[in-house]
């Protein structure tokens, strides 16, 4: 019954590339939901609910940015590590 909900490692991942974005592209929210095929409004959603989750930082009011809190850099490492092993 309804659709299962998404996980902490869902929002870091989405967090981490759009801060790759940020670094590279003057237009980071858009360039992040033309390659992930979403509006730009559910994009800007997305990186709240990270945010509000404490997988990434606020940024200056109207700015682009911010940063992965402890608590992503763990859940991506921790992914990453589990596809490492499983290729082994």
């Amino acid at each position: 019954p309804g659709r299962r909900g998404r996980d902490d490692s869902f929002y870091a991942r989405w967090a981490a590339e759009y801060l790759d974005l940020v670094r590279s592209s003057p237009k980071p929210l858009k360039r992040l939901a033309g390659k992930r095929h979403v509006s730009e409004s559910q994009a800007r959603s997305l990186l709240y609910e990270a945010r509000r989750r404490d997988l990434l930082t606020d940024s200056l009011p109207g700015k682009a940015g911010g940063q992965l809190t402890k608590k992503a850099e763990g859940l991506l490492r921790r992914e990453h590590g589990d596809s490492q092993e499983a290729e082994k």
